[in-house]
Parts: C-alpha cells; sequence; structure tokens
C-alpha cells in the first residue's frame, strides 16, 4: 500500500507542476482542472482526486469528479471508486454543496460495498493555484467488506473532511 500512496502522490505533484507551467496566469474562477489529496471524507481514509468545472454564472460553478482510494490491506486489494458532483458559490473563497457515490471496485466480500455522501464545506481557490477544502458530510449506506467497519444495511455516519490540491 505504501508504494501505491507513494506512487499516487508522485503522479498528482506530476500533474500539478506541469499543469502549473501552462496556466500560472489564469484567475482561480477561470482554472477548470483541480487535483487534490483528500484526507477523510467518502473514502473514509483518503483518496487521490480529479475534478473538471463548469461555469454557469460569474460566482456559481459545477464540479464533477472522480477519485481512488486503496484501503488497508486486507487478505484482499480493497480499492474504492469514486464519483462527484459539487456547487461552488464563490470566485476565490466558495461555499461548497455536493455529493458523491463510491463503489469497490475489488469488492471482499460477495456483496458490492456502496458509499452516499451529500457535502457541505469551504473551498479555497488560490491564483497561484493552491486549493484548499475542509467541510462535513454524512455517509449513508453499508460498509460490508470494508476492514474495522462492520454497520447495519442503512445508516448515517457524521464525517468530516479536508484536502490539498492544485487548480489549473
Amino acid at each position: 500500500m505504501k508504494s501505491t500512496f507513494s506512487f499516487l502522490f508522485a503522479l498528482l505533484l506530476t500533474v500539478a507542476t506541469t499543469a502549473h507551467s501552462q496556466n500560472s496566469d489564469l484567475p482561480s474562477a477561470e482554472r477548470k482542472n483541480s487535483v487534490f489529496l483528500e484526507l477523510g471524507g467518502s473514502a473514509l481514509w483518503y483518496s487521490v482526486n480529479y475534478e473538471r468545472k463548469i461555469s454557469l454564472a460569474s460566482i456559481h460553478r459545477l464540479t464533477v469528479g472522480a477519485g481512488m482510494s486503496v484501503m488497508p490491506p486486507t487478505k484482499n486489494v480493497n480499492v474504492l471508486g469514486l464519483a462527484s458532483v459539487n456547487y461552488l458559490l464563490g470566485k476565490m473563497h466558495n461555499l461548497e454543496i455536493g455529493g458523491s457515490a463510491g463503489n469497490m471496485l475489488f469488492p471482499v466480500s460477495e456483496r458490492d460495498t456502496h458509499i452516499l455522501s451529500c457535502r457541505l464545506g469551504y473551498r479555497y481557490e488560490g491564483n497561484s493555484g493552491f486549493q484548499f477544502r475542509a467541510g462535513l458530510l454524512p455517509l449513508i449506506g453499508p460498509f460490508k467488506g470494508v476492514p474495522d467497519i462492520d454497520f447495519t444495511p442503512t445508516y448515517y455516519m457524521p464525517f468530516a473532511y479536508v484536502s490539498f490540491g492544485y487548480s489549473f
């Protein structure tokens, strides 16, 4: 797992530094792509994510994204795939409202593991490209097959997230 995390982090840095040289003069509201490392959140431990922004108006934007997380090792590899949609209100300092859905790509048990979440948070996107996000989200759904978590089939669990990344 350590080598997988190192590879994903190196990939994130490579994309961020390459993109910086192409769009360094864009204001934060005009940067269309983001890559970030999220701690906590929909993936429970961490995830590496990509987002594409769609402008609706001067301070209204939607983001559509995908992410991936490799869960702590057990007998099998646990890879969680995530898809998300967020609404952003603001230019540099944003209110973030959205949701995400996750599914184990290689489920440990015969029953797939699905995770749903709603998101309410704060997002900062600096003109230099730095991106910071933090907020709260309830996790909804069964966690069958995820190590150390064995809840009833439907439940709500309050959770938080923080992420650091780069917009380009």
